[in-house]
């Protein structure tokens, strides 16, 4: 911490590699032709490819290789600027039982009584959304927390805010103080402000707030983790 920033990279297409690799071989063929043919920018060549991928993955009983093709096609989507689809074919690719982890949520306001709401904005939910931000901090307690799935991360809030568009997110690892977390944030803002990246910021924060003597333990100065693809 004292010599070098910290910082958390996303993965390349938000994973499935393993998914990928024990995909069958027709299968793996269409989508490496389907991704080609996206990198050539011959959209719709590229989303027949990925359909035909899925067709045969299901003839074959192939499962991983479906939900690999699913998650390629909701990436090329994406780049296409058709989110509502993406959002479906990514949804699809999710691996069983991970429903329950997108019920992670944020407690908010209590909402009127005739609204309809229920005052949890829910992992499913962000998905759902377009968010044009460059950065999202959520500095309450857990917020970095999941279920870890192989090639995917954690599946929760952090998976929840990578579909729907967000780059960067500065997110709490255990339950924080209130105290130590605001004079955190207080550190981290006034870094950016400064011109910091986010991930420095972020360490100055944790220096300044190691300096005080009653903050020195790490759960008061390291919760946060920085997730950022630049």
């Amino acid at each position: 911490m004292k010599k070098w920033i910290i910082g958390i990279g996303l993965c390349a297409s938000l994973g499935l590699g393993q998914a990928q690799i024990r995909a069958h071989p027709d299968v793996e063929a269409l989508i490496r032709w389907a991704t080609e043919a996206r990198q050539q920018q011959r959209a719709q060549k590229a989303l027949n490819l990925y359909q035909q991928a899925i067709e045969t993955a299901r003839t074959l009983n192939d499962r991983a290789g479906e939900a690999s093709a699913h998650h390629n096609m909701g990436v090329a989507l994406i780049l296409m600027d058709r989110p509502q689809q993406a959002i479906e074919s990514l949804q699809r690719a999710l691996p069983s039982g991970t429903n329950s982890n997108l019920q992670s949520g944020l407690l908010l306001a209590e909402p009127a009584a005739d609204t309809g709401e229920d005052g949890i904005l829910t992992a499913r939910e962000l998905m759902e959304l377009a968010l044009s931000a460059e950065m999202v901090v959520l500095s309450a307690c857990e917020t970095a927390r999941g279920q870890a799935r192989p090639g995917e991360g954690a599946i929760g809030m952090v998976w929840a805010l990578t579909v729907s568009g967000v780059p960067t997110q500065v997110l709490s690892q255990w339950k924080v103080s209130d105290e130590s977390t605001a004079m955190l944030m207080s550190h981290y803002y006034k870094a950016l402000r400064a011109g910091q990246s986010p991930a420095a910021a972020l360490r100055e924060a944790a220096l300044a707030l190691r300096q005080q003597k009653r903050f020195q333990h790490p759960y008061y100065w390291a919760p946060f983790i920085c997730i950022s693809s630049w």
